[in-house]
């Protein structure tokens, strides 16, 4: 089975949002009051902050690659 460099950048964009959205929800406010914030909220912040920027770097590579290009899928 054949994906391409597109559906592939898609797939984990998508992934990455459902992972931020779920990190987000578990925070809570805690991410609002830094200060107070247990080293486990604040970690999750950290990695709430790296995830939206590897999203956008995923992003703006979408848009550098073109359609057709197809990739290997191992088989499962």
């Amino acid at each position: 089975m054949m994906i391409t460099a597109g559906e592939l950048l898609d797939t984990s964009i998508a992934q990455l949002r459902a992972l931020v959205a779920f990190l987000g929800d578990q925070l809570g406010d805690n991410s609002v009051r830094a200060e107070r914030a247990t080293p486990e909220a604040r970690a999750c912040n950290e990695i709430l902050i790296s995830l939206s920027v590897l999203i956008l770097k995923l992003q703006a590579t979408r848009h550098l690659t073109p359609e057709g290009q197809s990739m290997g899928r191992r088989p499962a």
